[in-house]
């Protein structure tokens, strides 16, 4: 799995929340719900992402610039090569440790994968032991399979977030459950070159914000991330619903800037998205 990707989706619903707050004179109650239920869905996948972004990169699957971090945890790992299976526990220690832009993690990430993820039908599982991170309790199962080749030529996996639950320092609960399905259009021919990377993604998220509101985002149109583009994300279309309450926000046609056009229960307005 490719680090960029998770760090670039981690923010994406989080860019939502902080570009809705310009709407705020036109209905301060419906603008204020829908500003909390993007910004607890960002926070959610953010947080779901690091916790995967961790397993990518001290399970040994990715190669990375996080030698400089200084939270590395303890690395547990049992191999048969003649299955070409994997078990790899990864812990941060009941007091844990300040990493990489000084995120506190804490408890066990632990994976166990299923064949070589270049082959289809091979799975990476993630699973957590008294995980946190930043003080919210992280609990749920990250599932990567592997589809191969598909037919228009580019690798696919599928990535899966079943039973997602955060527990926030105050003890209120976000849930959240995920599909997505990612393909690397461009840059497979070069590993080593992050710059000319591209990632079409597609699939939904559902879940409960930490105010019970229930909600669904659905990308409507493939969100094309391009890693020579400074704002990353190019192209696409998210819908969030909660309720009889829509929002939705168009990243354009593949233009590296970083403007969209808003839409909140039918009133449209450009915006500029804030880079994270």
């Amino acid at each position: 799995m490719n680090k960029k990707y998770y760090l670039f989706a981690a923010t994406l619903l989080l860019a939502i929340g902080v570009a809705f707050t310009s709407c705020r004179k036109d209905n301060d109650t419906v603008e204020a719900e829908m500003v909390a239920l993007s910004e607890d869905d960002a926070a959610a996948d953010d947080i779901f992402s690091d916790m995967a972004n961790q397993a990518d990169t001290h399970g040994g699957f990715t190669k990375n610039n996080f030698e400089k971090d200084n939270c590395k945890p303890e690395v547990t790992k049992t191999v048969d090569a003649a299955t070409n299976s994997r078990h790899i526990e990864l812990d941060f220690g009941q007091d844990g440790c300040e990493g990489y832009y000084g995120r506190i993690r804490k408890g066990k990430i632990i994976i166990d994968q299923q064949g070589l993820m270049i082959n289809a039908e091979s799975v990476r599982t993630i699973t957590l032991e008294n995980f946190s991170i930043d003080g919210y309790a992280v609990e749920g199962t990250r599932t990567i399979t592997s589809n191969g080749i598909n037919s228009d030529g580019f690798r696919q996996v599928t990535i899966k977030l079943t039973d997602g639950k955060i527990i926030t320092p105050e003890g209120k609960i976000i849930t959240r459950t995920s599909e997505r399905v990612r393909e690397k259009i461009a840059g497979e021919d070069t590993p080593f070159k992050l710059r000319d990377d591209q990632f079409r993604i597609s699939g939904t998220a559902s879940g409960i914000n930490r105010n019970g509101k229930a909600y669904t985002a659905t990308i409507s149109a493939p969100l094309i991330f391009d890693m020579g583009c400074k704002y990353k994300l190019t192209q696409g279309i998210i819908d969030i619903t909660a309720g009889e309450n829509t929002l939705s926000i168009d990243y354009g046609n593949g233009e590296c800037d970083n403007e969209a056009i808003l839409t909140v229960n039918g009133n449209s307005k450009k915006i500029r998205v804030r880079r994270h």
